[in-house]
C-alpha cells in the first residue's frame, strides 16, 4: 500500500495521445534558481543533478517514486539560507537516463554515491522522500563514512528498514520467489525447506494485513475513484491544481513537465517514463537493517488521504483507521531499529508531507542539522 501511494501520478488516469500531438504548444523557461548539470555514474548512464546554491552544510534531496529533483523546486530555496542545496533524479525518470537496467536499491545508492564523488560533496546530509527511503538505508548502512545524517520524509517504510517481526508483502513474495527458484535444484535439502516454512509463514501475515488494507480502501469508494478531467487536463497551470487536490500541496510545474509530455494544443499529455521503470524500482527493494548515522523521520500519522469524492464516511473512517495501524506499526519497528533516531509525527499530513506542511518540515529539518 505504502508503494502506491508512493507514486503520485497513480491517481492520474491519462487518455492517450496521438504522436502528430506531442509537439511542443510554446516554449517554457523553469523559473526555480537551480543551476543544471549531468553527472555519469555509470558507462551510458547520467544523472540530472540540480544546484540550489546557498551556504554551509551540504544537503542533498531524493525524490519518491515517479518524481525527480524538481520536485524540490518550492522546498529547496527556502533551504539554501542555511545549506547548500542539491537535488539528484534517479535513474529512469525526467532528464537523467532511461537505463535498461540498474534499479537494484543499493544500486541506486551507489548511483548517489557516484554523483557526490563527481562533484567533491563532502558528507553530506542526504534528505529522501517516500521511496528514496531505500537509497538512504543502502548508504547509511554501506557507506556511514560518507555521510553527515540522514533525514526520511514519509520514507520509514519497510524498504528503508525491514521488519522481521511483522514483514512486508512485496518483499516477503521476493525473498519466497527466490527460496523456490533454489529448491528446484535443491528439492529435499532440509535447511531450505525450513527456511520456506518459516518465509512462508511471515509472507501469510504480511499478505493478510496488506489484503486487508486494499480491501477497506475499495468497499469505502462508492464510485469512481476521481481522476482528471478533460479540464484538468486542458492546462499544465489546471493539472497543478488538480494534483495539488491529492497531494496537500502545490507541485512545481517543473515538475509535471518533466512526468508529463504537452500536447500540440498545450495540453497534459502521455507519462514520459516507460512503466518498466517503476516496476524495476519496485522489483529492485532490499531488506535493510538499521543504519550507522543520526537518522530523523518524519512521519504523517495519522495520514490525510485527500478529498475522497466518491466514498462512504464510515467505511473511509475504518480503511484509515487500517493504515494508520500499519504505519505506527512500522514506524516503531524503524524506531527499534534504530533506536537513536528522532521521530516527528504530524498528525493529518499528507504522503507529499514537503508539501502540505512545509513550513514544520523546513523547522525541523534545519533544527536537526544544527543539532550536534
Amino acid at each position: 500500500m505504502t508503494r502506491i501511494l508512493a507514486i503520485f501520478i497513480s491517481v492520474l488516469i491519462l487518455p492517450k495521445t496521438s504522436t502528430a500531438q506531442t509537439a511542443m504548444f510554446a516554449a517554457w523557461n523553469d523559473p526555480s534558481p537551480h543551476k543544471v548539470q549531468f553527472v555519469t555514474v555509470e558507462k551510458g548512464v547520467k544523472l540530472e543533478v540540480l544546484d540550489w546554491g546557498g551556504n554551509g552544510q551540504p544537503i542533498v534531496l531524493l525524490a519518491g517514486l515517479g518524481n525527480t529533483a524538481h520536485a524540490f523546486d518550492g522546498l529547496a530555496p527556502k533551504l539554501t539560507r542555511n545549506f547548500h542545496v542539491f537535488g539528484i533524479t534517479r535513474r529512469g525518470f525526467g532528464a537523467s537516463t532511461i537505463a535498461q537496467s540498474g534499479y537494484s536499491a543499493d544500486r541506486l545508492g551507489d548511483d548517489v554515491i557516484a554523483v557526490l564523488d563527481s562533484l567533491k560533496i563532502n558528507k553530506p546530509v542526504i534528505i529522501g522522500h517516500s521511496i528514496a527511503g531505500e537509497e538512504l538505508s543502502s548508504i547509511g548502512t554501506r557507506f556511514p563514512q560518507r555521510i553527515n545524517k540522514l533525514i526520511y520524509l514519509e520514507a520509514a517504510k519497510p524498504y528503508a528498514y525491514y521488519d522481521k517481526q511483522h514483514g512486508d508483502y512485496l518483499l516477503d513474495a521476493k525473498t519466497l520467489s527466490a527460496d523456490l527458484d533454489s529448491a528446484k535444484n535443491s528439492p529435499y535439502d532440509i535447511k531450505l525447506m525450513n527456511a520456506l516454512e518459516a518465509d512462508l509463514r511471515i509472507l501469510q501475515q504480511s499478505l493478510h494485513s496488506t489484503k486487508l488494507v486494499i480491501q477497506a480502501d475499495i468497499a469505502a469508494r462508492s464510485g469512481p475513484s476521481g481522476g482528471p478531467t478533460e479540464s484538468d487536463l486542458a492546462s499544465f497551470t489546471a493539472m497543478q491544481r488538480f494534483v495539488a487536490k491529492q497531494l496537500g500541496g502545490l507541485l512545481p510545474e517543473a515538475e509535471l513537465r518533466q512526468t508529463f509530455s504537452q500536447t500540440t494544443y498545450g495540453k497534459v499529455g502521455d507519462q514520459k517514463t516507460p512503466s518498466f521503470v517503476g516496476d524495476s524500482v519496485l522489483n529492485g527493494e532490499q531488506k535493510y537493517d538499521g543504519v550507522k548515522v543520526p537518522v530523523l523521520a518524519i512521519e504523517a500519522v495519522p495520514r490525510n488521504t485527500g478529498n475522497k469524492i466518491h466514498a462512504d464516511p464510515a467505511k473511509l473512517k475504518a480503511a484509515n483507521d487500517l493504515r494508520t495501524a500499519e504505519i505506527l506499526k512500522q514506524i516503531n519497528a524503524f524506531q527499534a531499529g534504530n533506536p537513536s533516531a528522532k521521530i516527528i509525527k504530524i498528525p493529518n499530513a499528507y504522503h507529499y508531507i514537503y508539501l502540505s506542511n512545509q513550513d514544520e518540515v523546513i523547522k525541523a529539518i534545519t533544527e536537526f542539522i544544527k543539532s550536534r
